[in-house]
């Protein structure tokens, strides 16, 4: 199917350009058999040119118009057919402005003759000879004026928007997934503490300040006072606890146990976060006693 558009595209331009053309041709035998033409004459021939040049704009206009269409506002198509513009230039080997048509063997484009005025040229790229390219020329003032505007409202002007319409497409998903790649660092950050804490109840003012520093970025704090809680916490489970309760080694709700010199550096560490530190500290000097370790304990306690 594809085939078969392009064939056509490509009929339809050759019916309607071959019939420039012959209209050309025509109009230079007629200036030549009679070169000394009344005014009236010189107009209608130059209106007939101005129809034709017009003719050219609107054909451009339909071509730019099905090429947008078939490319359904996709980035990749804008950015192709954008080269075949470019490829123009090196075709034509001259500087001006060239558009070159979707799906078809012509050129038109707007450049300056040997006097520095201004042209509008038609090129069938299909020849391969230079001398042949051109198929149609019209120097009307309107016609190169309707040019430079569809090349540069139309065309370029569609091609700002969708480039600029990609650059917000790509800066949005770059922040969406940084988002989500900072929303799923917090999710796992979250996971690991949940999984870390467990089940057990802990203190409200110890979730909290958790989740102070976790928001602040305060990693450094968070993994000291994560690791206090494993240290005083996790490595006794809730039997022991219960156990050194009853003994003594941990306070009577099970909180701090010290069962050697190492749990007691521990939990000389940790009394900061203690609701009642003096509480605390009353029972560390205690095990500390009872461990003969009473150097361990801070001068300033």
């Amino acid at each position: 199917m594809e085939n078969v558009k392009e064939t056509l595209i490509e009929f339809v331009d050759d019916k309607f350009f071959n019939s420039l053309f012959e209209a050309e041709t025509e109009t230079n035998v007629e200036v030549e058999e009679d070169t000394e033409m009344t005014p009236a004459e010189k107009q209608k021939l130059a209106n007939q040119k101005q129809k034709e040049g017009m003719a050219v704009i609107k054909k451009c206009q339909a071509n730019w118009k099905a090429f947008k269409i078939d490319a359904k506002n996709m980035w990749q198509e804008y950015r192709d057919f954008w080269s075949t513009q470019e490829d123009a230039i090196k075709t034509i080997k001259q500087k001006g402005l060239f558009y070159n048509l979707y799906k078809s063997d012509y050129i038109v484009g707007v450049v300056k003759n040997a006097a520095g005025m201004a042209e509008l040229k038609v090129y069938n790229t299909s020849h391969t000879d230079l001398s042949e390219l051109e198929t149609f020329v019209c120097k009307n003032p309107e016609v190169i004026q309707a040019f430079n505007s569809f090349y540069k409202a139309e065309l370029q002007g569609a091609m700002r928007e969708v480039i600029s319409s990609h650059k917000e497409a790509m800066e949005a998903k770059k922040k969406a997934d940084k988002l989500k790649a900072k929303e799923d660092k917090e999710a796992q950050k979250r996971a690991k503490l949940d999984a870390f804490l467990g089940e057990e109840e802990i203190e409200e003012e110890l979730y909290s300040l958790l989740e102070e520093l976790r928001e602040a970025g305060d990693v450094e704090s968070l993994e000291k006072i994560l690791t206090e809680h494993v240290l005083l916490e996790r490595q006794f489970t809730s039997e022991q606890r219960d156990k050194f309760a009853s003994s003594g080694i941990a306070m009577s709700n099970g909180s701090y146990p010290i069962e050697d010199k190492s749990d007691l550096k521990n939990a000389i560490r940790a009394v900061g976060r203690a609701k009642n530190p003096d509480a605390v500290k009353a029972h560390i000097k205690k095990r500390a006693n009872a461990l003969g370790a009473k150097d361990l304990i801070p001068k300033t306690w």
